[in-house]
């Protein structure tokens, strides 16, 4: 009789809880917190352990926050976050593939929802009850608030630092201007940081901020390919979508290790594309079909071949760019 009440107990807490939650998140479509789980998590931790504490925290409108800023964040942190209800099954697939191949489980593969609940509702600590908590309350956020209202909210209480939350304080403690004013370089360093506030220094972000906008000038690219072929313009979309696709093979080529070069000469001889380029498709794992349509559909417009360009194809081969430059940097 004990035990049963004391679980029902635990259940109603547990119900109450989540009721309460969501009813914060709800509130959050016309209220900005003043503070965090995070951010009483990070005072306690300095009074605990002796420490000085500051707190920079001044929120903003996603208006006053740079596009640099908002591109950056999501193709550093959740590459499909326009595109998902909350969670991005895929990412999460390629993180349960990698750690069953290291044999320990791996972090990643939360989107930016994810992160919000768990900045405004829950702690840092990694555990299953907070992977559950986070999979609980994300589906209420994305049902509640809009996408912009989510990524206003993400950038203005994330940590960026000791003491530092939002992209104003940010912005102001790293660079001296504010969020508004960020240059797409100083956006690129900020979001490296996001994954190890309290480790990283924008400064020190010279490989993963390269990454980083790197992700951002294709998905320039492919904003325009997506214009032009609503607008009719097929064949600078082909152009266009065969560019970023070549351009991200060669990248890719760099890594080729030997028996991936041989490989691409094996694709080469197959009639397909070149060494290099052949060499970089089997190191990325890429659909050689797409990766020879995305070239040709570029070949033909450049060189103004006889051709007939099937907007669907051009559409596919986007939606599968989109797909692949999304995972996120190391």
């Amino acid at each position: 009789m004990i035990a049963r009440k004391l679980v029902l107990g635990c259940l109603l807490l547990v119900a109450g809880l989540y009721v309460l939650c969501g009813a914060g998140i709800f509130m959050l479509r016309w209220i900005n917190p003043c503070t965090t789980s995070v951010q009483i998590e990070r005072r306690l931790q300095a009074i605990y352990e002796h420490q000085p504490y500051t707190k920079r925290y001044h929120f903003v409108l996603l208006s006053n926050i740079s596009p640099g800023l908002q591109q950056a964040v999501v193709a550093a942190e959740d590459g499909r976050f326009r595109e998902h209800h909350g969670f991005d099954w895929t990412a999460m697939r390629e993180v349960f593939e990698v750690s069953v191949q290291r044999r320990r489980f791996g972090a990643g593969g939360s989107t930016i929802t994810q992160q919000l609940v768990k900045n405004l509702f829950l702690t840092t600590a990694g555990s299953l009850v907070r992977k559950g908590a986070e999979f609980a309350l994300a589906p209420l956020a994305e049902a509640f608030l809009t996408k912009d209202r989510i990524l206003e909210l993400y950038l203005n209480v994330i940590e960026w630092g000791p003491g530092i939350y939002g992209a104003e304080a940010a912005s102001e403690s790293y660079y001296r201007v504010p969020a508004s004013g960020l240059s797409r370089e100083q956006a690129a360093r900020l979001a490296a940081v996001i994954p190890a506030p309290l480790k990283r220094m924008p400064e020190q972000m010279n490989q993963s901020s390269t990454e980083i906008l790197y992700r951002m000038e294709q998905s320039d690219f492919l904003e325009m390919a997506d214009d032009l072929l609503e607008r009719g313009h097929k064949e600078a979309a082909a152009m266009m979508v065969g560019f970023v696709l070549e351009a991200h093979l060669r990248k890719l080529a760099l890594k080729s290790s030997p028996p991936m070069l041989q490989s691409g000469e094996a694709l080469k001889k197959a009639g397909t594309i070149n060494s290099e380029l052949g060499a970089a498709a089997v190191y990325s794992k890429l659909d050689q079909e797409t990766v020879t349509a995305g070239l040709d559909l570029s070949d033909k417009a450049a060189h103004g071949k006889d051709a007939e360009y099937n907007p669907e194809q051009v559409s596919a081969t986007l939606r599968w760019l989109r797909d692949f430059l999304v995972r996120r940097p190391a």
